[in-house]
């Protein structure tokens, strides 16, 4: 979204054959064209759409406030800010960017729409392991939490819960290039993307479990939060 049309339209054509180019994974895309913020989030309410590109300074609206609005009708969408941000402060931003792009680069444009679309293909996965001998499949994305119990592990989804008898050290090997899985606890693997605020001390996920954070895995948690798009 920019309210300089020439600009939308160069960024359009650029996004568009950049992923012909590398969409390895035949994800099917749309293209829309925004010079008006407000019309953009009253149609993503009705569309939730994967990514958009933002312009940070436009005259009908400030693009982080924007993304703070379209962020929460959709955590999942891939927010792109197609602009120095040198001179804002970052942290005011109340929601996940994914990328800052300076105008005109074409190279960082390209790199973070490849990742995007690796980044796209993990949200797809799913989680696959058998218990007495039935086979479960469940997508990545909709599990909470691992928790150790005893001699299982016990899978907690939105949903519901399934039984898994596995290590924590094998399940940590087993989720290894998932990178929004991370431990916590001795006792918990965490979903980084399914968390609503953390402490020091614990996390709170979206279904308001609270899971301790213990000393041994508080550093590579918060390594990786960082990292977390």
């Amino acid at each position: 979204m920019d309210d300089d049309k020439q600009c939308l339209k160069s960024l359009t054509r650029l996004a568009k054959d950049i992923i012909d180019k590398n969409n390895v994974y035949d994800f099917l895309f749309n293209y829309f064209e925004y010079d008006n913020p407000m019309l953009f989030l009253e149609e993503h309410k009705e569309k939730k759409f994967d990514a958009v590109f933002l312009d940070i300074e436009m005259p009908q609206a400030n693009g982080m406030i924007v993304g703070d609005e379209a962020f929460k009708i959709n955590h999942d969408i891939f927010i792109f800010y197609t602009t120095s941000f040198s001179n804002y402060a970052v942290s005011t931003i109340k929601h996940r960017v994914y990328r800052f792009i300076d105008k005109g680069d074409k190279i960082e444009l390209e790199e973070s729409i490849k990742q995007m679309l690796n980044d796209i293909a993990l949200f797809k996965s799913n989680y696959i392991f058998s218990y007495d001998k039935e086979k479960f499949i469940i997508p990545a994305q909709q599990i909470l939490y691992f928790e150790k119990r005893h001699n299982v592990v016990d899978i907690i989804t939105e949903k519901e819960t399934f039984i898994q008898r596995i290590s924590m050290k094998e399940l940590e090997q087993n989720l290894s290039n998932i990178k929004f899985f991370c431990r916590c606890h001795s006792a918990y693997i965490v979903n980084l993307r399914n968390i609503k605020k953390f402490t020091d001390k614990y996390i709170i996920m979206n279904n308001d479990a609270q899971i301790s954070v213990s000393k041994k895995y508080h550093a590579n948690l918060i390594r990786k939060l960082a990292l977390i798009f």
